[in-house]
């Protein structure tokens, strides 16, 4: 189990802006993970800020609950599970025992109630960047395709301001996408 704080700065890219960033990357290798974004079938968790996933990478599954905190992010908590263990979340037969289980519950919400309401599979690079993780990713949900950037870093106002330059040093407008990729994934799966 951990515990991290996030603070992202997103922008959703175009395909032409998408291909033209990719120099950036050239030395680090792409991987691809898959996000299954877990709620209730009227979407408790999505109308109370909080966001679960099962992401599968790279022979691990982590199941991620994201809560809001004061300043712009996020309090991740991750555990790691079983191949059976994604598959009973899967099904809707259990609920893994762990620390995402313990704040769910603490937070009031019946864990039996959940289930996977939609995929989103992205193929990413990653790298290391002014001190923070740069990403640019190709992400595929339902029948949309869709690219972005984001920076990582230790407070949203320092990653805001990392990525503005970036973009603008390459002639692309910094507009700030405020909608997640779980947002993004589950309104396309209603439609």
């Amino acid at each position: 189990m951990s515990n991290t704080l996030e603070f992202e700065a997103k922008v959703l890219l175009s395909e032409t802006d998408y291909y033209s960033l990719l120099d950036i990357f050239s030395n680090s290798l792409p991987y691809v993970q898959v996000n299954h974004y877990v709620d209730t079938t009227n979407l408790e968790l999505r109308k109370n800020n909080v966001s679960l996933r099962i992401r599968e990478k790279e022979n691990c599954n982590e199941l991620t609950l994201k809560t809001l905190v004061q300043g712009g992010g996020r309090l991740e908590t991750t555990d790691i599970i079983s191949d059976e263990e994604r598959e009973a979340i899967k099904t809707g037969s259990s609920f893994p025992e762990g620390e995402v289980k313990h704040t769910l519950e603490s937070l009031h919400f019946d864990v039996s109630k959940l289930t996977i309401v939609a995929s989103l599979k992205t193929k990413r690079i990653d790298l290391q960047y002014l001190g923070g993780i740069l990403s640019i990713d190709e992400n595929h949900y339902s029948d949309i395709v869709d690219y972005e950037i984001e920076y990582e870093s230790d407070s949203l106002a320092k990653a805001e301001l990392i990525l503005q330059a970036l973009l603008e040093s390459k002639g692309i407008a910094f507009i700030q996408n405020k909608t997640t990729k779980t947002a993004r994934a589950l309104n396309a799966a209603k439609k």
